[in-house]
This record gives structure tokens, C-alpha cells and sequence, in this order.
């Protein structure tokens, strides 16, 4: 049995600080880089036990701000796993048999959800007319080529939305959301437990599982913070402008949608490096100023006022 195992990393057990999400913070990120490895050697062992015969673990957090560098630590990763950078590889789902996820966050606009954002801080989507977050799009893709995904770990605002769509899936909070930056943690040593438990009986239940199908043809809606961000991405062939900062754009299959709304979202972040562009062929000080722009722009984000509020879904 084949399973496909995407780790994230907001969403991984007792990390409640938003530095220790990225590099720039050396010292909370080994902590992080630790966490998450427990984490996920949680799931490969319970998914082993029941009845996974090979795993692919997907390390996909920053893997465009830092695709050389791994969050899980691959020396302390279980034995016999194969472990690969980067979320594409789902695209390519055909083969598997369950997709699980690990350190998982909420979508963007959630009131209390940490750190929740899709895929940018400054991308909000729909999909005919649903608010999804990065759970609900990966499953999705899965869902395209018949893949149920049947595991996911991360806070209970993450859990809650997975819930919704995919009221079948087996989830694990290992900590309650308190605001966008804030949350109380479960012990690492319940979490792991609980997560390991979690991953076993997701595949010997795996008759009951179910892909996430999107009905065809699939509106995607991207929102973004200004019109400025919307005038870079209308320029895809066939988008629609649905308001002044959003864009609408009918696909035949969820799988275009989905494409769009990458095409978008890459299009609109050159309005977030514009600012940087000249600190690029500077000198070694300047550069040193560029990181610390980076890093205090990264934490800066999450204690502002969002841009966006949705709503959670209703509890399952």
C-alpha cells in the first residue's frame, strides 16, 4: 500500500511562535525542524502499522523560499521512507493509495486559526463558491485522480475546517488556536501518541474513506489585499475581473482550477518584491539589511489586522 505523506509545519506539535516557522531564526527554527520530524515519524510508524507498505514523505513548507533546505530532519526521519521537497509531486497522484498530511494550518481569513493563510498571506480562494484552505485544495487534487486523503494533524481550527469537507478523515489537534499568532499546546508526548494512533486507523478504515471530488466545471475566485495585486494577475487568458481585488476564472476540471490559482498568486507576488528589487546587486551590508527587512516584514505580517475574515465551517 502506497501512501503519500504532505508535512507542512505551522501546524506541527508545541510550536507556538511564529519565528520559529522560518530559517531567519536559527535557534526557534531547530526547534521546529525538530518537532515536526517527531511528527511526522509518528504518522510513517502508525501508517505502517496499518498496512502501508511504502511512504512518500513530502516536505512542502518554503519550499519556493527555500527549496534546498529540508524542515524535517532527514537523518533523524524513520528508516525507509523516500523523502522529496516540494507539493508538484501530488500532481503526479496516480499510484497511491491514501494521501495523509501532518503539521497543517487553517486558510487565510480564519479570526482564530494560527497562522492560517493559503498558500501566501495575501491569496484568499473560493471553489464554486466554497472558501478553501491548503487541505482542502491538496485532497482535491488528490480527489482528481480517486485518491482519499485520511489523515490530518494541526491545530483545531485546521481540524475543524478538514472536517467539513471531509467529515470521514481522521484528524488530530495537537493544539487550540487562540489568536492568529497564539496557542495552548497539547504535551509532545500525547500529541505523538494520539497522531500515531490516529495514522494506524486511517488505513485499516481505509474502505470507508473517500476522495474529495469536485464537481466539474469548477469558478475559482482568487481574493487579494489590493486591486494593485489583482491588475498583476488579470492578465491570465480567460480570467474575469469578479471586483475591483478579485479575479474569477471558469476550469474544465479542479485541477485547472487549482493551476490558476497558482498562476495568480505567482503573478501577484512581484507587487511584494518590487520593494526588494534593489537591495538584489548590492554590496555584502546591504545585503545584510535585506535580511533583516525579510525577517521583520515575515513576523510583521502576522500581528497586523488581516485583510480578510472567514468564517469557520460549521462543526461536523
Amino acid at each position: 500500500m502506497k501512501v503519500l505523506l504532505l508535512v507542512d509545519l505551522e501546524g506541527a506539535s508545541l510550536l507556538d511562535d511564529t519565528r520559529a516557522m522560518i530559517p531567519d531564526f536559527p535557534d526557534l527554527y531547530a526547534v521546529a525542524r525538530e518537532e515536526i520530524t517527531q511528527d511526522t515519524n509518528a504518522a510513517i510508524r502508525g501508517l505502517r502499522r496499518g498496512g502501508a507498505t511504502e511512504i512518500v514523505v513530502v516536505d512542502g513548507h518554503g519550499a519556493r523560499a527555500w527549496p534546498d533546505l529540508f524542515n524535517v530532519i532527514p537523518e533523524k526521519l524513520e528508516a525507509g521512507v523516500e523523502l522529496r521537497r516540494g507539493a508538484a509531486v501530488l500532481e503526479k497522484a496516480s499510484g497511491l493509495d491514501a494521501v495523509a498530511m501532518v503539521g497543517m494550518h487553517c486558510r487565510n481569513g480564519t479570526p482564530v486559526g494560527f497562522l492560517g493563510h493559503t498558500t501566501s498571506g495575501f491569496t484568499a480562494v473560493k471553489f464554486n463558491g466554497e472558501w478553501f484552505g491548503e487541505v482542502e485544495m491538496l485532497a482535491a487534487v488528490a480527489g482528481y485522480y480517486g485518491v482519499p486523503t485520511v489523515l490530518v494533524t494541526g491545530d483545531d481550527a485546521t481540524i475543524r475546517e478538514a472536517r467539513y469537507y471531509m467529515p470521514w478523515i481522521e484528524a488530530v489537534a495537537v493544539k487550540k488556536a487562540t489568536g492568529r499568532t497564539s496557542c495552548t499546546c497539547l504535551p509532545g508526548e500525547v500529541t505523538r501518541a494520539l497522531i500515531e494512533q490516529a495514522a494506524e486507523r486511517a488505513l485499516r478504515n481505509l474502505s470507508r474513506m473517500q476522495p474529495l471530488v469536485i464537481p466539474s466545471p469548477v469558478v475559482v475566485e482568487v481574493f487579494f489585499p489590493s486591486a494593485r495585486h489583482a491588475d498583476l494577475a488579470a492578465c491570465i487568458p480567460r480570467a474575469v475581473r469578479s471586483s475591483e481585488t478579485s479575479l474569477m476564472y471558469e476550469a474544465d476540471h479542479f485541477l485547472e482550477a487549482r493551476r490558476f490559482f497558482t498562476a495568480a498568486l505567482r503573478l501577484a507576488s512581484a507587487l511584494g518584491t518590487e520593494a526588494t528589487l534593489k537591495f538584489l546587486a548590492a554590496d555584502e551590508a546591504t545585503k545584510a539589511r535585506l535580511s533583516a527587512y525579510n525577517r521583520e516584514q515575515r513576523v510583521a505580517f502576522w500581528s497586523a489586522e488581516p485583510w480578510i475574515v472567514v468564517d469557520l465551517p460549521p462543526e461536523v
